[in-house]
């Protein structure tokens, strides 16, 4: 009787299937990450412009823009340092303010003579050249 006989992968064989497979993985995985940046990058510059738009409509009830110090929260709660909005929408003008796609708060500037910034940090907090803004001007 003979025994069949069983021929699995030699050493040599099963590296280079290793090493293919790490390659591949070396050209793809990059390309994966990069596209996820990329959609935090929209995700935050479409809530830039929504929030800007619910700034828009807080001028438009009160005269101005909220001051540097009242921010966004001015959105939610009426404010109780100068300049004091007149008309503020009773409720607010959003339940709630989103936070960027790296879990942090959007910042908000007023520039002064109807003009303000509205910023993510973008994924890197301490680095300025990543941030992703919107500036507003009523000239």
């Amino acid at each position: 009787m003979t025994q069949p006989s069983s021929r699995g992968f030699t050493l040599i064989e099963l590296m280079v299937i290793i090493l293919i497979i790490g390659l591949l993985a070396g050209f793809v995985a990059p390309k994966v990450f990069q596209t996820g940046e990329d959609a935090k990058r929209k995700i935050a510059a479409t809530d830039i412009d929504n929030i800007i738009t619910i700034l828009d409509r807080y001028k438009l009830s009160n005269g101005a823009y909220p001051s540097t110090e009242q921010g966004l929260k001015a959105l939610i709660e009426k404010p109780t340092t100068p300049p004091i909005p007149t008309n503020w929408q009773k409720g607010g003008y959003v339940r709630k303010l989103p936070r960027d796609p790296w879990a942090r708060p959007y910042q908000y500037l007023n520039t002064g003579s109807d003009s303000i910034y509205l910023y993510s940090q973008g994924p890197k907090k301490d680095s300025e050249d990543d941030d992703i803004g919107n500036k507003v001007s009523e000239e």
